[in-house]
């Protein structure tokens, strides 16, 4: 099968450790490895669009470099990652593909948008939503959010990052003693990514914690 992989936040497709850094490289390496052909549709940050990093008319000449792209290719299925308002697919929907999947899609927030650009943006994500096959998502809530959008509930799936899940319940205690921790003291356990200081500066997650 040939799958057209479109990252509106391309930033996404460099490996890394945590995160849509470590899913999608992994989702784009496990198709491959079951045979399928895998070509990315475009680099274009649709996110950086929206902030004004880029040129809004940068759009229009990528949209036909990608319209003639996918001709030649003939894609049998477009999957799209993580499309939201504030960076939706701009290039699947109106092609139409075969078979078009979201997946870890969202409402977004239009608020972080442009005003000029929120209609396009607000519009091409509505379209994307409902024209989709299936929308999967990370988490209930979101198919909550999506749902108000008027996508329907059968072609919404929730499904989680895969993790390997524990096949039965650890006693506290036991807990305890494999991990060194005193048994009779509070233990607070904090789940976070390790991460250094943000672009502008200010403390990034892990220093936040602690």
């Amino acid at each position: 099968m040939r799958v057209a992989l479109h990252v509106p936040r391309p930033d996404f497709l460099e490996p890394g450790f945590s995160g849509d850094h470590f899913i999608l490289p992994g989702i784009r390496s496990g198709l491959t490895a079951r045979g399928h052909e895998v070509q990315v549709v475009s680099y274009l940050d649709a996110r950086e669009v929206g902030r004004g990093s880029i040129p809004a008319r940068h759009v229009l000449p990528e949209a036909v470099r990608v319209r003639r792209q996918m001709r030649r290719f003939r894609p049998d299925a477009w999957l799209v990652y993580t499309p939201s308002v504030t960076y939706p697919d701009l290039f699947g929907w109106w092609q139409p593909p075969r078979r078009y999947v979201l997946y870890a899609a969202d409402k977004g927030r239009p608020e972080r948008l442009p005003r000029r650009l929120r209609p396009f943006f607000s519009a091409a994500h509505r379209r994307s939503l409902l024209t989709a096959d299936v929308v999967g998502v990370y988490r209930p809530r979101s198919a909550t959010r999506l749902e108000s959008m008027g996508v329907p509930p059968n072609r919404i799936a929730v499904l989680p990052p895969m993790v390997a899940m524990p096949t039965g319940e650890v006693p506290q205690e036991e807990a305890r003693r494999s991990l060194g921790l005193p048994l009779d003291v509070p233990v607070v356990v904090c789940v976070s990514r390790f991460t250094g200081p943000k672009a502008d500066g200010r403390p990034g997650k892990t220093e936040g914690v602690l």
